[in-house]
């Protein structure tokens, strides 16, 4: 104990983690959402001890693969951790078994029966965050490295197909969490855990597909390309009406494109649907909430995913803000708008055996997963997105969104060439001015929010939409720019 200035006996405490050396930054005039991104900050400092841990402050603290998979993309951009994924990949590859996949815990020490080994969205971890982390650093070694781990947990998937071509009915964790589950069995969730499942496998077999490209193997690139395509299919023919029934199965068919092209709009339009008629309440869980502003975003329906990202009420990421929380919590609804608080009761998983972990109460107030939000809002409130055929931000989309109730960011991170840093501002007459700063060796390209009225002007002269941006300093001005939320501006 430590003795203040006001004569107030205080403890001392040291904070101790992996993630020191911090890569990204991030300000805006919306003070809740700056206070956010300070909360998943905290709450990866906190977690990344060695390995990803799920949570620092409960008799846990294990490396779960369903929440750094959820996790990865943000992760990589918050702090430099290009070296603590490579090492605790290697781990995830040592513990991996050919047969039964790679381990919900990374370390594996924990769990018994079933759900230790092979469940969907968690050991696709083994996919995920390399491919994470080679986008956000450019490392092409983390693929290489990781190659092998990766071909053999599709490679086990493949062998686990029945009759119909898709993986059979078995325990999953789901869309873990999901608000709308019984609280104390999170895993009854709304989309369909076989659905998940197979999405799943589809998506990580084209991973591996893209890691086969990126390393030369293109043998390999072809097949499992085929693979996934073929799971994609056979999933969307199977689940399609039940995937536009919830946020989740739309927001995973969209991210991992399951459908077919002409099918996209419609399950983009049912998705904003879903989220306009909760009035932006989140109803996701550990696996549908990291890919449910991407999915909206995607289709330009900016207007719900802003709802959702800015919503302040029950079930949003900005509720934990206004109870004060200074990190992510694990339930949405950790503290209840009467102020009691969530008895965090679970029954033990079918697929635990009784003697491993599960069961007994589970409450957290310091869980990253659904902080998972903060890689969108770099790359569409700050504007700041590495581009995959230059990762590593070589080459930065600049593409910032302005809403009504964002009137400026400032933002920026620390590439391998040095920082880079997007800035706007929408000024009283409407206009949007945006400085762009990139380091030498990059290059941006411009996607301004623009409307039909718009005019583009780069350095006082007069550009297009797409246009290159250089590496250095320049002035970018878009007059009369879609204002998300803003009647008058789109």
């Amino acid at each position: 104990d430590v003795q203040t200035d006001a004569g107030v006996t205080a403890s001392e405490f040291v904070a101790i983690s992996s993630a020191t050396q911090p890569r990204g930054h991030f300000d805006c005039s919306h003070t809740g959402l700056v206070q956010l991104h300070e909360n998943v900050a905290w709450s990866q400092r906190d977690n990344f001890v060695s390995v990803p841990t799920d949570c620092p402050q409960r008799d846990e603290r294990l490396g779960w693969t369903g929440d750094a998979q959820a996790f990865a993309a943000t992760a990589s951009t918050l702090f430099d951790s290009q070296a603590f994924w490579a090492s605790w990949l290697r781990d995830l590859a040592l513990e991996q078994d050919d047969e039964l996949g790679v381990p919900s815990v990374v370390p594996d020490v924990v769990l018994a029966g079933e759900a230790r080994l092979g469940r969907a969205g968690w050991a696709d971890a083994a996919t995920i965050v390399p491919w994470a982390a080679y986008e956000s650093y450019g490392d092409i070694s983390v693929l290489r490295d990781q190659f092998d781990s990766m071909r053999r947990w599709v490679d086990s998937l493949d062998a686990r197909r029945g009759a119909d071509g898709l993986l059979p009915e078995s325990f999953q964790f789901g869309d873990w969490l999901d608000p709308d589950a019984p609280p104390h069995r999170p895993w009854e969730t709304k989309a369909d855990s076989r659905f998940l499942a197979n999405a799943f496998f589809a998506h990580s077999a084209r991973l591996t597909a893209d890691a086969s490209a990126v390393l030369g193997e293109d043998t390999w690139a072809s097949s499992y390309r085929s693979l996934g395509d073929e799971i994609a299919a056979l999933t969307w023919d199977r689940w399609s009406d039940h995937a536009r029934s919830n946020q989740t199965g739309c927001a995973v068919a969209l991210a991992f494109a399951l459908m077919r092209p002409e099918d996209r709009p419609g399950v983009a339009e049912a998705l904003a649907r879903l989220v306009r008629e909760a009035d932006g309440q989140v109803a996701t869980g550990f696996l549908g909430t990291p890919l449910i502003l991407y999915a909206l975003t995607g289709e330009g329906h900016l207007d719900e995913a802003y709802s959702m990202l800015l919503r302040t009420g029950v079930r949003s990421w900005l509720y934990q803000v206004e109870q004060g929380a200074t990190t992510v919590w694990e339930r949405w609804d950790a503290i209840r708008p009467d102020g009691s608080i969530h008895p965090g009761d679970m029954d033990i998983p079918p697929g635990v055996d009784a003697d491993g972990e599960g069961g007994g109460n589970m409450l957290s107030f310091n869980h990253y997963a659904y902080g998972a939000v903060i890689d969108w809002v770099y790359r569409h409130v700050a504007g700041i997105s590495p581009v995959l055929e230059s990762p590593g931000y070589r080459q930065v989309l600049i593409a910032p969104k302005p809403a009504a109730s964002i009137r400026w960011s400032d933002a920026g991170l620390e590439s391998a060439y040095g920082p880079l840093r997007v800035a706007w501002r929408l000024e009283d007459d409407g206009i949007l001015q945006i400085e762009v700063e990139l380091p030498f060796g990059t290059s941006g390209t411009l996607e301004a929010p623009i409307t039909e009225a718009s005019m583009i002007r780069i350095d006082g002269s007069e550009a297009h939409q797409h246009a290159r941006i250089d590496a250095g300093r320049h002035s970018i001005e878009v007059t009369a720019p879609r204002v998300v939320g803003d009647p008058g501006g789109g």
